[in-house]
């Protein structure tokens, strides 16, 4: 008997949500943070991107280096983590009035 059974690449994660997710948006589920690809109806199985390079909203105020590790908001990433959760690393630097920054996705 196989001990194990191959069920998908790596870099999703299967969702379900609640209420309907737009592509693009970010969504935390328990210590992961992932990214919607594409629309996925209320009640509906889909799934999050949880690797790659996504570019996110980011706080105008406040330079972020290559490299950090950044968490996710509702405004968008921080350097910060408080009670955040971890959304990956910033793969290029963003410079203070930048609104959007570049972030590798990484699993907790």
């Amino acid at each position: 008997m196989a001990e194990a059974y191959f069920v998908h690449e790596n870099g999703h994660m299967p969702y379900t949500p609640g209420s309907a997710v737009d592509a693009g948006d970010v969504v935390v589920v328990g210590a992961v943070v992932g990214v919607a690809t594409q629309a996925i109806p209320a009640n509906t199985l889909g799934s999050l991107a949880t690797q790659g390079v996504f570019k996110m909203l980011k706080p105008s105020s406040g330079a972020i280096a290559q490299g950090v590790k950044v968490y996710w908001d509702t405004t968008g990433i921080t350097s910060t983590a408080g009670s955040l959760k971890c959304v990956g690393y910033m793969s290029r630097a963003a410079a203070d009035g930048d609104t959007e920054g570049y972030v590798e996705l990484a699993r907790a």
